[in-house]
């Protein structure tokens, strides 16, 4: 079987993840993340909307990563991402890595909101 490098056209990947870090490009950042398209910032967590500030009026869906568990997201967080026309989709921070990645290699616009893996 034959397989060929997956290309990422207009987004970062996700190209590692641990304890209290994520690598996205050529950049470590520990703690939470926002990245969407060009995009990549630091993120405080769910009362942090700092995020909605950005220009994301073409994002298609946001992943948001609850760390190492699924859990749910906070209601502030709900009406303030559908206020602006927002869809979320919550999963812990590995499985929303992971979703990111798969929907941007099919150059859907995607943007990931990553709580980090606080333990192993």
């Amino acid at each position: 079987m034959l397989f060929s490098e997956t290309r990422f056209e207009g987004a970062d990947p996700i190209q590692a993840y641990g304890k209290n870090f994520f690598r996205v490009g050529e950049k470590k950042i520990h703690g939470g993340i926002f990245v969407f398209s060009s995009i990549l910032m630091p993120w405080q967590g769910f009362s942090d909307l700092l995020f909605l500030q950005e220009d994301i009026s073409t994002m298609e869906i946001l992943f948001i990563g609850t760390g190492k568990y699924h859990e749910s997201i906070p209601q502030t967080l709900r009406n303030a991402l559908k206020k602006n026309a927002i869809v979320p989709e919550i999963f812990s921070t590995s499985v929303a890595c992971r979703a990111y990645n798969v929907t941007i290699s099919g150059y859907r616009r995607a943007g990931a909101l990553l709580f980090p893996i606080l333990t192993n």
